[in-house]
């Protein structure tokens, strides 16, 4: 599993920009999370479980990684 983490601010709702490509091939299926800036420290200090529950739930999380 490849991941990639940066952070940036939107100045479009509809569309992000990286700023390097991704080492992934065209039409590549990927799963994004997007946690907004102030959530972020409430979410893991109020409730670390729920946010390891939100990515075990995950759609493409398969049976051996969980």
């Amino acid at each position: 599993m490849y991941t990639y983490k940066e952070i940036i601010t939107l100045d479009d709702l509809q569309h992000l920009t990286l700023s390097r490509a991704l080492p992934l091939q065209k039409g590549q299926k990927v799963e994004v999370l997007i946690i907004a800036e102030g959530e972020t420290k409430s979410l893991v200090q109020e409730s670390p479980a729920s946010l390891l529950q939100l990515l075990l739930d995950s759609p493409e999380m398969s049976e051996t990684e969980y």
